[in-house]
């Protein structure tokens, strides 16, 4: 089952499925119109931004450089925003909190260069600033986390373990998001819960290893949003008597050991785990 096909079966289930109750450290996003659109369109603008200053590049201008890095990410951090948001997932808070980091100093960066195209990016980027915190508001969660103000001063270089840690979650969300679909089909509608959350989960583990694999300035802050993802997946996962679901949670409990446990660039504070 593809991952629109997961997005589309979790659509209608919403629908069908009593209220939950969430967990106190996640609270799903009501129903976005105009939030969405602003991280889609600074989604699309910073990649057309990115290639952009990839051009400027290629013709000698090396100031282009550093803007170039920043969009990227911050393209790659609205896309898994705007699916989350979708997806009213209770994983999108803290991931709004991020996109709202990395549009802001993606905004104060491109404002340094004297150069039209990269003034429009600068307030594609507020505004979608401006987006995320009021969506993020509405979730009754502040988006001033004292863990993480903005980006790192330096880039977060992972070990080949904990990429492959990431990576593995990844993974074995997106065949827990399968397996859950498999028994959904046979009217198991308890598996509904886990596989919205593993859906999420892998798209967080797949933002966050292509974060880190280009060093980003956002690792770190995205590491503790992988934690956090990865432990709500476990603890989901956990309450079904499947073997498939208890491996899936014991893959998510090691991921979320790993994030917690990568050292932070130096001279920048190392996250502390939710309580």
């Amino acid at each position: 089952m593809t991952p629109l096909l997961f997005s589309i079966a979790a659509s209608i289930l919403s629908a069908q499925e009593p209220k939950r109750t969430q967990d106190p450290q996640h609270h799903a996003p009501a129903a976005l119109g105009t939030e969405a659109d602003a991280i889609a369109q600074c989604m699309v603008s910073c990649a057309q931004g990115a290639n952009h200053c990839a051009t400027s590049l290629a013709a000698g201008k090396k100031e282009y450089l550093a803007p170039m890095h920043l969009l990227m990410d911050c393209a790659k951090i609205c896309d898994t925003t705007v699916t989350l948001v979708s997806r009213q997932s209770p994983l999108a808070s803290k991931q709004l909190d991020c996109c709202a980091s990395a549009s802001e100093s993606t905004a104060t960066e491109c404002e340094k260069h004297d150069d039209p195209k990269m003034k429009a990016l600068a307030e594609a980027c507020k505004k979608n600033a401006v987006a995320c915190r009021e969506a993020c508001a509405k979730t009754g969660q502040s988006t001033k986390d004292p863990k993480h103000q903005g980006a790192d001063t330096q880039g977060h270089v992972l070990g080949q373990a904990e990429a492959n840690s990431i990576a593995q979650c990844a993974m074995s969300a997106e065949q827990g998001a399968h397996h859950c679909g498999e028994r959904l089909g046979e009217g198991k509608k308890e598996y509904a819960a886990p596989m919205r959350l593993l859906m999420d989960c892998a798209s967080i583990c797949d933002l966050t290893a292509t974060v880190a694999a280009r060093s980003s300035s956002f690792t770190s802050k995205q590491l503790e949003i992988c934690a956090s993802a990865s432990e709500s997946c476990a603890a989901e996962c956990e309450k079904h008597d499947d073997p498939k679901m208890k491996a899936c949670a014991e893959v998510c409990r090691k991921n979320a050991v790993t994030c917690r446990g990568t050292p932070s660039p130096k001279g920048a504070p190392q996250p502390k785990p939710d309580r």
